[in-house]
């Protein structure tokens, strides 16, 4: 190797897009991040001796590709499950595609977003998308970033910030300093998905009462679309309200939608399978193929089921949205309305 050639090494993490690659290697005294996009090739080199800071912060990111990819992966399960043979297998493999992406999505961890501070401003690190990846890159980065710049105790550094938020100078250094627990952060909650979980309830149960008067192809179609909204809006709002002030109310609201829509659609589900394994059992019997009295059967069968789930999924469609308009009502009149302030001349 010649005698100015660096040795990189190759730190967690990596960022993928479309014809794009980037990823972050550590040498002796710089970080270098390398994009690749198609023919093209990227470095950025980061020094040690000048970052300030290496700032993580906690995204949603999971949670949304969780949503986009788990509805999906519902509606495939309910289609792969009520088909026959051959159509089952021809559904079963987007769906082994989309739980494979939900499960590497959901194993790789809570995502994050890692900037790195310099004199010349903050530098976003792409590959460090995940908090497990961050954590492991900063363990290594450390005794490195040391080496460059030396340490200061941690309690030293909770000395300066106090002294520097008091207006005073620097006290002279205890024995046994108190730690400053920093107080836990509380985001402000929205209701806009909570409302939108109501609406989707109502609509359900709407959808739902006119089924069992008329019940057709587009009708199904239409009440498969709610539910599947609604469980959307359930699951989204289950991971926005964490670590909001929304309170116990609106909370235990979102999660009591979300298993409500969750036990139907196992059920469902539960139905079929058993529904499926009869027929398939039927069929392979000494009675022979199926004959048209086997389908009208099927049809009286599935007729019978719905009409016994389908007062149970109304009533508790209007009892839920029943309790979100009352606690969604009941925190706007504890917000007050805005007050206009008079300024005299």
């Amino acid at each position: 190797m010649p005698s100015g050639a660096k040795t990189y090494r190759r730190l967690p993490g990596r960022q993928s897009a479309p014809f794009s690659v980037a990823t972050l290697w550590l040498a002796a005294d710089h970080l270098l991040l390398a994009e690749v996009q198609g023919y093209t090739e990227t470095y950025r080199r980061i020094y040690l001796r000048d970052i300030q800071a290496l700032v993580v912060r906690r995204t949603h990111r999971r949670a949304v590709w969780t949503v986009i990819l788990g509805v999906p992966a519902l509606l495939l399960a309910a289609l792969t499950a009520g088909q026959p043979g051959g159509w089952r297998i021809f559904w079963s493999v987007p769906l082994v595609f989309v739980v494979t992406a939900l499960a590497i999505n959901v194993l790789r961890g809570p995502a994050c977003r890692c900037q790195v501070f310099t004199p010349l401003g903050p530098v976003e690190v792409g590959p460090l998308r995940r908090l497990r990846w961050a954590r492991q890159a900063i363990a290594v980065l450390r005794p490195h970033i040391e080496t460059e710049q030396g340490t200061l105790p941690i309690e030293d550094l909770v000395e300066r910030a106090f002294a520097a938020e008091q207006g005073a100078t620097r006290p002279a250094p205890s024995p046994g300093p108190a730690r400053l627990t920093p107080p836990p952060l509380v985001r402000p909650g929205g209701v806009v998905v909570h409302t939108a979980l109501c609406a989707a309830l109502c609509l359900d149960a709407v959808v739902t009462g006119l089924q069992i008067s008329n019940r057709n192809a587009a009708m199904d179609s239409v009440a498969t679309f709610i539910y599947f909204a609604a469980l959307a809006c359930a699951l989204v709002a289950v991971v926005a309200q964490a670590g909001t002030d929304l309170g116990r109310g609106l909370t235990r609201f979102a999660w009591g939608a979300f298993v409500f829509l969750a036990a139907l659609i196992m059920v469902t589900i539960g139905h079929a399978m058993v529904r499926t394994f009869l027929l398939a059992m039927a069929r392979a019997g000494p009675a022979g193929p199926p004959t048209q009295a086997d389908s009208a059967w099927v049809a009286v069968e599935n007729w019978q089921r719905f009409s016994t789930m389908a007062p149970v999924e109304m009533a508790g469609d209007l009892i839920l949205a029943t309790w979100g308009l009352v606690l969604l009502l009941r925190r706007r009149s504890a917000e007050g309305p805005w007050k206009r302030l008079k300024i005299s001349p």
